[in-house]
C-alpha cells in the first residue's frame, strides 16, 4: 500500500512540474518572445518557475524511482502513467482552466477504470 502512495504522490509532482512549464511557456508566449526551439529553451531557462517545475518533476521522478522497491513494475508504470494523465488533465482544468469536454471526460473516465483494475491485479 506505501508502495501506490508513493507512486501517487509522484505522479502528482510530475502532474505539478507539467502545470508549472504550461504556465512558463503561456507566460513567454505573452512577452512577445518570437525566436527558434534553441532561444526559446535558453529564454525558458532564464524564468524563475521553470526551476519550480523542474524541481517538481526531478522530485516526482525521484519518488516514483523510489516506490518501484515496494512495487512491480507491472503494476506501478501503468498506475503512474495513468495517473498523471488524469491528474495533468484535472489541475489544468482547475488551475488553468482549459476546457474538459465529454470526450475528454470519458477518457479520463476510461483510464480511470484501467488504473482501478491494474491496481487490484
Amino acid at each position: 500500500m506505501y508502495g501506490l502512495l508513493l507512486v501517487f504522490c509522484s505522479a502528482l509532482f510530475l502532474a505539478g512540474g507539467q502545470i508549472v512549464f504550461k504556465l512558463v511557456s503561456t507566460r513567454m508566449e505573452g512577452d512577445g518572445f518570437s525566436g527558434g526551439i534553441f532561444q526559446f529553451a535558453l529564454h525558458a531557462l532564464s524564468q524563475p518557475y521553470i526551476w519550480i517545475g523542474g524541481g517538481l518533476a526531478a522530485g516526482g521522478f525521484a519518488i516514483y524511482v523510489y516506490g518501484l522497491r515496494l512495487v512491480d513494475l507491472s503494476r506501478g508504470a501503468p498506475i503512474a502513467g495513468g495517473l498523471i494523465i488524469v491528474l495533468t488533465v484535472l489541475l489544468s482544468g482547475l488551475l488553468l482552466r482549459e476546457q474538459i469536454g465529454l470526450t475528454r471526460g470519458i477518457g479520463i473516465a476510461a483510464i480511470v477504470i484501467g488504473i482501478a483494475l491494474v491496481s487490484r491485479s
